[in-house]
């Protein structure tokens, strides 16, 4: 999978985090016609639909900050897609994950479980 700049970068490290705290991923960059759902993950019966934000400073604001109203709803209408697309009666969950960059390069991973309700 190609990384694309700053926010591939922290999608990826979003994937691996999750991965590391017991997850399968069962699919990245899921695109449907109300929007892409950066990382769509399972961890036991619950399906968890991921929003990935990544952040060099906080100079436009916090990660969780960038995800609007309008946002939450777009990627709700894609999860109730990919939900009837895949045939699964879920129990699920939306979190987010701010992925920040600080000035050495290096990278803090936030995750927050039941960010964008329903």
């Amino acid at each position: 999978m190609e990384v694309r700049g700053i926010g591939g970068c922290g999608e990826q490290i979003a994937r691996h985090t999750l991965l590391k705290k017991g997850y399968k991923i069962l699919k990245a960059n899921y695109r449907t016609p109300y929007g892409e759902i950066d990382v769509i993950a399972r961890k036991g019966n619950l399906i968890v639909f991921v929003e990935v934000k990544t952040r060099r400073s906080e100079r436009f604001g916090l990660g969780e900050e960038s995800i609007t109203l309008m946002k939450k709803k777009h990627i709700i209408k894609a999860a109730q897609y990919w939900i009837l697309e895949n045939y699964i009666p879920p129990q699920i969950r939306f979190d987010i994950i701010i992925v920040h960059q600080n000035n050495l390069g290096s990278f803090k991973v936030y995750h927050f479980k039941n960010a964008i309700m329903e």
